[in-house]
């Protein structure tokens, strides 16, 4: 579990950011979630083959408090997903750390638009309900492995584009919490100060908690 979450995130991670700096000033919203999607499901595939691939703490932590894993698994995942999602950044500041760009913190953190935190928050926290939501649905369908990711990776590229620009669209601590960190860290050495907890708990605490919810409420249907 934990080689399959760790290569599957850090394609995530990889694609998803990476996209980003490739498209630079032509980025759009619905590029920006087709691009996501697509990670998504590269980095599904990958995860197939090594036999873990939630890449994402929400659907460990869901899979957990329903015993559908148990714990040891479950932080097994987290733990691949932290070192995928570490490699990852730490490979794209390798790439393009020495751009004569300026690298901004929205490049890696999930940063809103909006400076209403609450309303922030519990959009993240919807958004992640329903991809929560989707996946279980799609398991609960009979079509193969391999269409259902197709599935998921859309659903997903439709929620980044739709809530991206308020939010940033995180859905995803891990995909958040690391590359916020290690760019902090990064800009730290070069003497550069940042305001690292800037939309940290929208991004980052909201969907454990609709992870919590969602646990709760597939008990009752």
């Amino acid at each position: 579990m934990f080689l399959g979450e760790l290569v599957s995130t850090y394609l995530l991670l990889f694609l998803g950011l990476g996209s980003g700096f490739i498209m630079k000033e032509n980025s759009t919203p619905a590029k920006v979630g087709i691009s996501w999607g697509g990670a998504v499901i590269i980095g599904s595939i990958a995860g197939v083959k090594l036999g873990s691939f939630n890449m994402n703490p929400v659907f460990s932590l869901v899979e957990g408090l329903n015993q559908q894993s148990t714990v040891w698994q479950v932080l097994s995942q987290i733990a691949g997903q932290s070192a995928g999602a570490t490699m990852a950044v730490v490979v794209l500041l390798r790439l393009f750390g020495h751009s004569k760009n300026e690298l901004q913190l929205k490049q890696f953190a999930a940063i809103a638009s909006s400076s209403a935190r609450v309303k922030n928050f519990f959009i993240e926290l919807l958004g992640t309900f329903i991809m929560l939501g989707a996946a279980a649905v799609f398991d609960d369908i009979s079509i193969t492995g391999y269409l259902k990711i197709a599935f998921m990776g859309s659903v997903i590229a439709f929620l980044i584009t739709a809530i991206g620009p308020i939010t940033g669209a995180s859905f995803n601590p891990v995909r958040d919490l690391f590359p916020r960190y290690i760019f902090f860290v990064y800009q730290k050495k070069k003497g550069i100060s940042i305001n690292a907890t800037n939309s940290i708990i929208s991004a980052s605490v909201a969907p454990l908690l609709a992870a919590v919810f969602f646990s709760f409420f597939l008990r009752f249907f």
